[in-house]
């Protein structure tokens, strides 16, 4: 299945933390990374935060949709992303699966 994900970091070396998810996802045995966008520098949205840094990465997956959640997850805690009850809080690695 072909499947898209959004990539963003707002905390910590942000350049860093997408170049780390998108490692991880390389190493997963049932993930294909295919191509990768251009990283965009953006404002937050919500609270008063630093700026993100966005990218969307095609993927061939071998997998179920929520075992792809569940590892998209799994990066993100691998990056010391701790989820808030705060909407749009800031984070060191955000990855949304987005079709």
């Amino acid at each position: 299945m072909r499947a898209y994900v959004g990539v963003g970091s707002n905390l910590g070396d942000r350049w860093a933390n997408l170049a780390q998810a998108a490692r991880e996802l390389r190493q997963e045995p049932r993930i294909a990374l295919l191509r990768a966008s251009r990283v965009y520098d953006a404002a937050p949205l919500g609270p008063p935060q630093p700026r993100y840094l966005n990218a969307v990465l095609e993927l061939e997956v071998e997998a179920p949709p929520l075992a792809l959640l569940a590892t998209l997850q799994a990066i993100e805690r691998n990056a010391g992303r701790v989820r808030s009850p705060v909407r749009w809080s800031a984070r060191t690695l955000d990855l949304d699966l987005l079709l």
